[in-house]
């Protein structure tokens, strides 16, 4: 590290005063080595990034200023200490000067990279903060070691010249891990303060003090919130396509699908790795301090024990301090990451349902809910598999230094746990895919309407899928209470095979490395199921991914090709048409066409009528101009891009939300085209009739409209979208003959807007007294073929319709037709701005408590049922804390000459007690994962279908199909799955917390003193985050 080591003898004879067993120095030497040669390159490579950027912060000179003071004094203390003791002391060490150069180097990188980060970096360097950061601590604890040592002239004066290194290294920190969003030269509204938070305040997540205080005095909405990290939003996969894998993996086992979704998001999936390890390294520093800490108390009368009190209490600060920072960072990190991968599989779901025949279209909703859910769940823990078997290891391997061979009888346990793990795995990847494909089945029935009939079909299919999704979760509950058998059962074959005369301090060292190993283990064990039924969901995605796209048989201006003897008259006609059918057929079935043979060119900017009986396929010829007919031959050409071709169907697609925003959607506001497409489709007059204008919601797919109104908003968004291309499919439907007539002349009509817009139109119809407007017309027989085209004046003279058909003379109108040409603008809305759409403000929902809703919860589980589940919860918390106690008992009466009892008296009750633990775990699982959710389940899905049955128009047009749907899907799924182990696992840890208290107070009065105050603070913050 950045300073001067003072000379090897002088840190080896400090060390040596307070630990004989280890040269601490000589380690402490090699960890500076290390530290320091990691950051020098790890800097070079920060500032050969930093300096390719521009310059973006404009930070106050003062700070620059007080950074380049502190850094030069820090680097003037630190070289004067240095010089000294290589002038004053003698034979210093090779490591020793190894270190000190290294030291100097990386002090200079340092300064360089601090006044690089001032100009460049969004937030303060984080590897800069890190670096100082672990330096400071290891050199305030030389800091205390000299001047503990310091009894000569010459060592307090390196003493002293250490301590000034030490204070100007700490306000080098402190200025470098200052930073304000304000200094950058980017818009600070539309950028969460998260972006430029240093390390300890990602940390401390001191980055959203401001958003909890907000959160506790009102209650939070959306706007609220900070906008998203622009990085995680310019992480997001731009396209999710086959090319990111190889066709060859098409077939792909669980590794092959892991890195399918791991490859894109590889960065800050790797992120958590570094706080990991640091919490590996934190947590194996607990047994070696209750072991210092056991021995101090057994010798503090020797000398030196007021020096090893006080080192005693700054490790255990800087070790429960070190957890709970890298625990932070480590879960910060991760939910970064499984929001990242969230957004991936959404995304990739959405681009594949756009691309995917209507026939594989149905999965997508399941998958893009209850799937993802599933997944999001399960990769919460994919990096605890390796560092919780590294931390086995671990404790294998100190427990073997502690007790000898002894420790090989909890790695039988070990085995035993991991092997039913596996096989426990094996089914639960099935029996989760077939959990899924039943809700998929019942969603699929939500989907298609909930008309009487289908109630009972709906209620059975749930009842079915509990019954299916019975096997997943019995899995999920063997494997957790084999995840539980190593803690309870391990420390009794320990101390079963070990020596019969128990040392207390060997006993609880040996106890809390078996805690070590025994606690990841069952973390691992309990993973091991939920990451294959992770993998099973992720499967499904990718096997969705990976179905065929829909095939677009279109081809683009200038690609139709014909035969020889036609190809030049074909050439001519496609320079004057906007869409060609040569010889084409259109069919939803393959070998059965629905149209047969059509061969129509349609010219540009003209308007064409398509005609025919019921069922003759106009809607068919629409739909296969628009390539989404799924069989088709013969040749289609289309002179007009993806994106300017504007389509509505027979029944209109709109959305739970605003007249505007129906209209308008993600397009940029044009007040006048607006104004001018509401004209035109004559809803000015039903606007005015609105008690929101055209801010009224109109209710998922417009329920709260007339089907004429639906059919116009439909027309308008297609109107306002800047098309070259219109595919309009029977727009006239629900029209009354007055509002039909004013329509089709302001939108067709010779003054129309489409004339003046000279966009080419194809309108699917039947009403053909419109005809009149019309430059073309094709006639579709029953049979699927073309009876009759040409030019529209031609076609109604020599065509004889029936008597139904009403066609009005060429250039005729009704008699209020000119009333309508001279119709009124919109009248100006004061709610509407003419720069953009008004914002639809949405209201805050009124706090509530969540009392009534555990209450509904345990009601529809039944009272007597829960009341036996807690008492089964709270024997659990007895009898994994009991051992402790009875370890204690055991210890105290083994040392004595003759004790009260046998070996085999005290290693019976043991047994007693683990086995009796394990099987309250199983009894918790089996009454939780399959009664709980059988009744809770079962009830509350038919609450919830009668509810929906039974629902007034009014609700369903003020509420989004969207959230009706989700009821049935994903938190049906929620209150199945992640709601039983979220249970489990509250009141196992509750059991446990309370047995622990009882025992320590018990041992310690003072200690229970603390409770109330402790209790206090555990309310106070939970009553904060009640109001989220």
């Amino acid at each position: 590290m950045a300073d001067s080591d003072s000379a090897g003898e002088l840190f080896e004879g400090a060390f040596a005063k307070c630990r004989d067993e280890l040269d601490l120095s000589l380690f402490a030497t090699w960890l500076s080595i290390g530290v320091a040669g990691a950051f020098g390159v790890l800097s070079l490579v920060e500032l050969g990034y930093l300096m390719r950027r521009p310059t973006i912060v404009r930070a106050p000179a003062l700070l620059l200023v007080s950074k380049l003071i502190f850094g030069i004094a820090w680097a003037a203390f630190t070289i004067f200490s240095l010089a000294i003791t290589a002038t004053d002391l003698t034979g210093p060490s090779k490591c020793s000067s190894a270190q000190s150069i290294l030291n100097v180097i990386s002090l200079c990188l340092a300064v360089i990279l601090s006044l690089c980060a001032h100009f460049k970096s969004r937030r303060p360097s984080t590897l800069l903060c890190s670096f100082l950061f672990v330096s400071l601590l290891t050199n305030v604890a030389k800091c205390q070691l000299l001047w503990t040592v310091a009894t000569e002239t010459q060592t307090r004066k390196i003493s002293a010249l250490f301590t000034a290194s030490v204070v100007m290294q700490m306000c080098f920190l402190g200025t470098n891990s200052k930073w304000q969003p304000d200094w950058l030269s980017w818009d600070t509204d539309a950028h969460s303060p998260e972006e430029t938070s240093s390390i300890f305040s990602l940390g401390l997540y001191s980055w959203l003090n401001s958003l909890l205080w907000k959160g506790y005095r009102n209650v939070l909405s959306l706007d609220d919130l900070y906008p998203l990290d622009q990085a995680i939003a310019a992480g997001l996969p731009e396209k999710a396509t086959e090319d990111q894998i190889p066709q060859s993996t098409k077939r792909q086992g669980n590794w092959a699908v892991l890195m399918w979704a791991a490859k894109p998001l590889a960065k800050p999936l790797l992120l958590p790795v570094i706080p990991r390890i640091c919490l590996i390294g934190f947590t194996f520093c607990q047994p070696f301090l209750i072991n210092r800490l056991l021995e101090y108390l057994a010798h503090d009368d020797e000398n030196g024990s007021e020096h090893d009190a006080a080192g005693l209490v700054g490790a255990t600060i800087l070790v429960y301090r070190g957890i709970a920072i890298s625990t932070s960072l480590y879960w910060y990190y991760q939910e970064r990451s499984q929001s990242l991968l969230r957004a991936f599989l959404v995304t990739s779901i959405y681009q594949k349902a756009t691309q995917a025949t209507s026939s594989e279209n149905k999965a997508a909703i399941t998958l893009m809910s209850t799937d993802v859910d599933r997944i999001y769940t399960g990769v919460r823990f994919v990096h605890e598999i390796w560092a919780n078997i590294i931390q086995i290891a671990l404790s294998a391997w100190h427990l073997y230094r502690v007790i000898g061979l002894s420790f090989l009888a909890p790695l039988i346990l070990v085995a035993f746990a991991f092997a039913t793990s596996i096989v426990l795995s094996k089914y639960a990847t099935n029996y989760q895919r077939n959990w899924m494909k039943f809700v998929e089945k019942r969603i699929g029935y939500r989907i298609s309407g909930m008309a009487s009939p289908v109630q009972n079909l709906v209620q059975e299919e749930r009842v079915e899928e509990i019954r299916q999704g019975g096997k997943s979760r019995g899995i999920i509950g063997i494997s957790a209470t084999t995840s539980y058998i190593p803690q309870a059962l391990a420390p009794v074959l320990t101390f079963a095979f070990g020596s019969k005369a128990i040392d207390s301090t060997k006993a609880f060292t040996t106890l809390s490395f078996l805690s070590l190993l025994a606690s990841p283990l069952m973390l691992v064990l309990q993973v091991i199921p939920i990451l294959s039924a992770c993998f099973a969901c992720l499967r499904r995605i990718r096997e969705f991914t990976l179905t065929p796209n829909r095939q677009d048989p279109r081809l683009a201006k200038g690609q139709l090709v014909t035969s020889l003897d036609e190809q030049s008259s074909r050439k001519e006609m496609s320079l004057d048409a906007a869409i060609i059918l040569s010889g084409t057929s259109f069919g939803w079935v393959a070998e059965t066409p629905v149209l047969k043979d059509i061969n129509v060119s349609i010219e540009r900017s003209s308007l064409t009528f398509v005609i025919g009986t019921v069922a003759s396929g106009k809607s068919t010829l629409c739909k296969g101009i628009l390539g989404e007919v799924p069989f088709c031959t013969g040749q289609i050409m289309v002179d007009a891009a993806a994106d300017k071709i504007g389509y509505c169907d027979q029944s209109p697609f709109l959305m739970n939300a605003t007249v505007m925003e129906n209209i308008v959607g993600k397009s940029s506001f044009d007040s006048q085209r607006y104004d001018d497409v509401i004209s035109a489709t004559m809803l000015e007059e039903d606007l005015k009739t609105f008690s929101q204008k055209d801010q009224t919601k109109i209710g998922s797919k417009g329920v709260s409209l007339s089907g004429g109104q639906r059919q116009r908003i439909s027309l308008a968004r297609a109107l306002y979208h800047d098309a070259e291309l219109l595919i309009l499919d029977d727009i006239f439907t629900g029209l009354d003959e007055k509002t039909g007539q004013h329509t089709c002349w302001r939108v067709f009509g010779p003054e129309g807007l489409l004339r003046s817009r000279r966009t080419s139109v194809v309108l699917c119809t039947q009403a053909t007294q419109f005809m009149f407007v019309a430059d073309q017309m094709v006639e579709l027989s029953s049979d699927g073929t073309v009876s009759k085209q040409g030019v529209a004046e031609n076609f109604i003279t020599e065509t004889a319709y029936p008597q139904n058909y009403e066609v009005l003379p060429l250039g005729q109108k009704k008699e209020d037709t000119d009333d309508v040409l001279q119709g009124s603008p919109l009248e100006e809305d004061p709610t509407r701005t003419k720069d953009r759409p008004a914002v639809n403000v949405t209201a805050k929902p009124a706090s509530r408590t969540d009392t009534s809703l555990y209450l509904h919860y345990t009601s529809s589980i039944g009272w007597p049922l829960v009341i036996f589940f807690l008492i089964v919860t709270a024997s659990t918390g007895f009898f994994f804390n009991f051992p402790a106690t009875w370890l204690k008992i055991w210890s105290v009466d083994s040392v004595k000459d003759i004790p009260n009892h046998s070996f085999a008296f005290y290693i019976d009750i043991f047994v007693l007690v683990a086995v009796l633990g394990v099987l309250a775990v199983f009894a918790m699982g089996l009454i939780n994962l399959q009664t709980f959710v059988r009744l809770s389940g079962t009830h509350l899905h038919e609450q919830v279908l009668q509810t929906a049955m039974h629902s007034s128009l009014r609700f369903l047009t003020t509420t989004d199909t969207g959230k009706i749907l989700n009821l049935f899907s994903q938190d049906m799924t929620i209150i199945d799955s992640q709601l039983p182990r979220m249970v489990n696992n509250f009141l196992n840890t509750l059991a446990s917390s309370l047995g622990q208290a009882i025992i320590v107070a018990l041992s310690s009065g003072y200690l229970a003193i603390s409770y109330p105050f402790f209790i206090l603070i555990l309310w106070s913050t939970e009553g904060v985050f009640a109001y989220f």
